[in-house]
């Protein structure tokens, strides 16, 4: 399963594991593996890499306070 979101970022599943990259990269070879479960990504949306950081915003139907979180 691949997604590709507004931002230009890709999240691609493969065999559970979860794996991001720009859309203009190879997603075989370029691809980051994160340690996110995949039913969490239901709720976020990749807006960027940053080196080995992937940088998510959560979507959200009420106002919520703005946050940061470290996941993995």
């Amino acid at each position: 399963m691949c997604e590709i979101c507004k931002s230009g970022m890709c999240s691609l599943v493969c065999d559970g594991q979860v794996y991001v990259y720009r859309v203009c990269d190879d997603p075989f070879r370029d691809r980051k593996p994160l340690a996110v479960p995949v039913d969490m990504l239901k709720s976020l949306g990749l807006m960027a890499l940053h080196g080995e950081t992937a940088i998510f915003t959560k979507i959200a139907f009420e106002p919520i306070m703005p946050s940061v979180t470290r996941m993995g």
